[in-house]
């Protein structure tokens, strides 16, 4: 069988094999580091909504009894924290503060992966676009990283997506 003739179900069979091998990828880094003071400080801003953190953990917050006033304390935007208070509501295991980051960077390939579809209207151009966005360390870094970047960085491959195809659409 020739690699052009592919049909869609085979096409959509390649795409999820090669993102299981990437996940499977990423999920063998995710506990290769500790948790950084940053991402220490994501969990315990997203870990408790309401009420005063544990005594002497962080200064700059000291008497907030809200998520709010302690994001402010930040400047950095609040949806990240909310996305993670409802994620630690469901677990909050060391893997599974990580894995939040790691589904959210795969969405937001799947997003990339859909806008250099609609852009090149070539399934191997999109798949191996998906693929060096995927292996770009900076993108494993973030991907594996418990912040507001994987979100932001869903956010931007999604909006690509919605903004290509607005213009092609018309």
């Amino acid at each position: 069988m020739e690699l052009h003739s592919l049909t869609l179900r085979q096409q959509k069979v390649l795409l999820f094999v090669i993102l299981g091998c990437l996940l499977a990828l990423y999920l063998t880094q995710l506990t290769r580091f500790g948790i950084w003071y940053d991402e220490g400080i994501e969990y315990l801003f997203s870990k408790f909504m309401t009420g005063p953190l544990p005594d002497n953990v962080i200064a700059n917050a000291e008497g907030s009894n809200n998520m709010y006033d302690r994001i402010v304390s930040t400047c950095q935007p609040p949806l990240y924290n909310i996305f993670m208070y409802i994620w630690l509501s469901i677990s909050d295991s060391y893997i599974s503060f990580r894995l939040a980051g790691v589904i959210v960077t795969f969405i937001g390939a799947i997003g990339f992966y859909k806008a250099l579809k609609s852009v090149s209207s070539n399934y191997y151009c999109a798949l191996i676009g998906l693929m060096s966005y995927l292996l770009l360390p900076c993108i494993m870094f973030y991907g594996l990283e418990s912040a507001e970047y994987n979100l932001m960085l869903c956010f931007v491959s999604w909006g690509l997506y919605y903004f290509w195809e607005s213009i092609l659409g018309i």
